[in-house]
């Protein structure tokens, strides 16, 4: 299973219909590509996880790189992994952007800020409570 983990800034905030029609691009792509993943936004930030066959990744990552609604694109983590940790979901997703029911994320935490193993992690817990 290959595995690319990155973080990136949002040129411009996004709204909550924003974020969903970009999260149903995604999983309309991703679903084509069996590429599996998830993806937290918080702050006007991105943080995400690909998985999936290495071109398949590496394509979608290289789409996602040279979009410009995001900048600062920081790879943490980049390769060949025994374990498929998001196999749910063509795109699983979290955000700060507070819904009825849904915890939200602590503003303490900067996603830019963390490390290729600390970002993994945290984006197992937020698949956790997944929405949308």
């Amino acid at each position: 299973m290959f595995r690319i983990v990155y973080v990136s800034s949002a040129v411009e905030p996004f709204s909550e219909g924003e974020l969903r029609q970009l999260l149903g691009e995604a999983r309309s792509r991703n679903e084509a590509c069996r590429v599996t993943g998830m993806l937290v936004y918080s702050q006007a930030k991105f943080l995400q996880a690909l998985e999936g066959e290495p071109a398949a990744v590496a394509s979608t990552f290289d789409r996602i790189s040279a979009d410009r609604r995001h900048r600062n694109v920081k790879t943490l983590q980049r390769g060949i992994f025994s374990d498929q940790l998001f196999g749910n979901w063509a795109m699983g997703f979290h955000s700060d952007l507070k819904a009825p029911g849904q915890i939200s994320i602590n503003s303490r935490i900067s996603l830019d800020a963390l490390d290729g193993l600390t970002a993994l992690d945290f984006l197992r817990s937020c698949s956790r409570t997944q929405t949308g």
